[in-house]
């Protein structure tokens, strides 16, 4: 159902106007111009009748909101709880899955890697999703893209872990997965998305951009000294954006 008249305000440009909830849902709009036929209706009816809005999936427990300074830009954060029952974060909110995309908390400055719900992340990853060494975006088996089960390991996911083992000081280990990942390119030191570690074939996309990015993105984190990789972190480089911890 829609929010009360008054829980909505009007943007315009003087040709059309858009009215947004509080809930940041656009439920009403017009295009190009105010006569013109509604493309978002859900003012008169239900989310049915047509609606734009940006908010997690599932319940939230705390939102905030604020412009940011010196401009009309209004952020919002919204939160859940820590999954503590796992004791790691999850997927999405109100999800139990694992997502080897959870590796980056650490590695983009979210938290710091000695955190302990990172580090409680990190390794229910290395428990949960590596598989013949290298790691898995996800589970496929919890059916979440529809895809049927048995997707390669994700090479990207595999970098990732290498940059959070050398962040949480696991450097030696780190370092052996990277050469591990090294030895799958082919000829031309190409890789693709996804590699099959029982066919020892490579799966997917080829080549697979992403790959390579945190091919590189993984070889300069490693070839910092603990003081170079602090100063990349308050630089603001993403693969460095936290110290490495002993």
């Amino acid at each position: 159902m829609p929010l009360p008249f008054e829980d909505y305000a009007l943007i315009g440009d003087s040709h059309t106007g858009a009215l947004v909830g509080r809930d940041g849902s656009i439920d009403w709009l017009c295009l190009p111009r105010f006569d013109s036929g509604a493309c978002f209706a859900a003012l008169l009816g239900s989310p049915a009748h047509g609606r734009w809005m940006i908010a997690p999936r599932d319940a939230m427990s705390r939102t905030r909101r604020r412009y940011r300074e010196g401009t009309l830009i209004l952020e919002t954060d919204f939160e859940n709880e820590f999954d503590a029952k796992r004791n790691c974060f999850v997927q999405h909110y109100g999800s139990t899955e694992l997502d080897a995309s959870l590796l980056l908390i650490p590695l983009v400055g979210f938290l710091p890697p000695d955190d302990p719900r990172v580090r409680a992340t990190i390794e229910a990853v290395e428990r949960e999703l590596v598989v013949g060494g290298f790691v898995l975006r996800y589970l496929t088996a919890a059916g979440i893209d529809r895809l049927p089960p048995g997707e390669g390991v994700f090479l990207p996911c595999s970098f990732w872990f290498a940059d959070c083992l050398a962040v949480t000081g696991r450097h030696a280990e780190a370092e052996a997965l990277f050469e591990r990942l090294l030895a799958l390119r082919n000829d031309v030191g190409l890789l693709s998305e996804e590699y099959d570690p029982r066919s020892g074939h490579m799966q997917g996309n080829f080549p697979q951009a992403l790959s390579h990015m945190a091919l590189v993105n993984t070889a300069r984190l490693l070839s910092l000294t603990p003081g170079q990789l602090e100063e990349s972190g308050r630089k603001g480089d993403r693969t460095a954006a936290a110290k490495t911890t002993p």
